[in-house]
């Protein structure tokens, strides 16, 4: 069934002046760079870190565990907070959060401190992107969705990028607590600027107000036990989750072993290897905008783009993977990891129209646990997988979670467009304006 979605009434949810909307929209992207800059920035300078404070291996990866770990915990209660009450309020706590974590980070004197700082990073990065991807797509319309979210996402890329190089560079001239300090005050400036984002609580209200209705923040059930029903009869949200979930953890463990595999198995030179991973990511970087741009012309026939769209992809990528890993052939093992990044934005878009408007955030937060918690399972099995079959099939056999993504996929196809106007249905019942 086709639905034609330019015979809709497609309009953002708040109405916020051009210049002033591409403005929020930098600043917002600012946020994200910086997100992932403080959140992975740190592993460039472990080495150093490490020596200065005299710690063990195991200590050091509980310092990059113990940022997932704050992001896990606080997810939800701040992604459900953020949205109930303000999500520009929560977007500027967060980043504060951080902030603060960062600077903490470059007090540390021991090693107990540093771990808090860094829980504390994670706290403020847990729920950043749920509450900034409402905001922005509640600022424009949903036929601009796929392309607004895939330029958004190109900021994790050049976070993780940048990361590594500000902290690398900053450490070496001036020692690695300095290189906190000048990102947590790059932060806390962009922190600051965050407080001229617009409160989409407050415009929505006045914008009722202007129609003669009645406030919306008075009628509609936001209650947790609310949110709990709404997302957990949700097929297709779920199926987006849970696909996104097999996709993660097939490219988390891919992405862990790379290098180990360029160095192992093709017998390239660290630095090569090292290089190749560099160009890897700048190249999938291109894919968030592609996918988004791709989707966006797509929506406008069917709306089950927004599956469809990652089933393809996602093949793609299984396919490339296979045959790149097999035959070592690195343009195929890039195509694959290009393919994935294009279906990403997908994901993140899904979860912001197959719920009603005030559970954008909750809806991404549940997005973000699926894939953080399957990501997590990636590298470790693909290392027994090495272990037991040696690192070249452990490769290919982890491609059977992309592949059972795909079906996922198709099978959530089935119910995507019910899902839809069910939400839509509930936005209608609440007379949200």
């Amino acid at each position: 069934m086709m639905k034609q979605s330019t015979q809709e009434q497609d309009q953002p949810l708040i109405h916020v002046p051009k210049r002033k909307r591409t403005i929020c929209f930098l600043i917002l992207y600012g946020l994200f760079v910086i997100d992932f800059i403080s959140r992975v920035g740190i592993n460039a300078i472990f080495p150093v870190i490490q020596a200065d404070l005299q710690l063990t291996d195991t200590q050091v990866g509980m310092m990059g565990s113990v940022v997932l770990l704050g992001m896990a915990v606080f997810v939800l209660p701040i992604s459900f907070l953020g949205e109930k009450y303000s999500p520009k309020k929560g977007i500027s706590l967060s980043a504060l959060i951080w902030s603060i974590g960062t600077l903490l980070s470059g007090m540390a004197s021991s090693f107990g401190v540093l771990l808090a700082s860094r829980f504390f990073v994670g706290t403020g990065n847990s729920a950043y992107a749920p509450l900034s991807n409402s905001l922005i797509t509640s600022m424009y319309s949903k036929k601009d969705w796929g392309k607004k979210i895939g330029i958004y996402n190109t900021a994790m890329t050049f976070g993780m990028a940048l990361g590594a190089i500000v902290f690398a560079n900053l450490a070496d001239q001036w020692g690695w607590r300095m290189a906190f300090y000048a990102v947590g005050f790059i932060s806390l400036a962009l922190t600051l600027a965050s407080l001229t984002l617009p409160d989409p609580k407050k415009l929505m209200a006045k914008q009722c107000d202007e129609q003669d209705d009645a406030p919306v923040h008075k009628q509609i059930d936001t209650s947790l036990k609310s949110a709990f029903l709404v997302i957990g009869k949700n097929r297709s949200l779920l199926g987006v989750c849970l696909g996104a979930g097999f996709m993660s953890m097939a490219l988390q463990g891919v992405l862990s072993w790379l290098s180990i595999y360029f160095v192992r198995e093709m017998n390239l030179q660290l630095s090569l290897a090292a290089t190749l991973i560099s160009v890897l990511a700048l190249i999938s970087a291109f894919g968030y905008p592609l996918g988004g741009t791709i989707m966006d012309k797509w929506y406008q026939y069917d709306k089950r783009a927004r599956v469809y769209l990652p089933a393809i992809c996602v093949s793609l990528a299984t396919i490339s993977f296979l045959a790149g890993f097999q035959l070592q052939l690195i343009p195929l093992i890039f195509l694959g990891g290009f393919c994935l990044t294009t279906a990403n934005t997908a994901y993140h878009v899904a979860t912001q129209e197959l719920v009603p408007s005030w559970f954008k955030s909750v809806s991404y937060g549940v997005y973000v646990l699926f894939i953080q918690f399957f990501g997590a399972c990636g590298p470790l099995l693909l290392g027994t997988l090495s272990t037991a079959f040696g690192l070249t099939k452990a490769l290919l056999m982890i491609q059977i979670f992309t592949a059972a993504a795909v079906v996922v996929f198709l099978l959530i196809s089935l119910v995507y467009i019910k899902d839809y106007e069910k939400a839509r249905a509930l936005e209608q019942e609440e007379n949200y304006c």
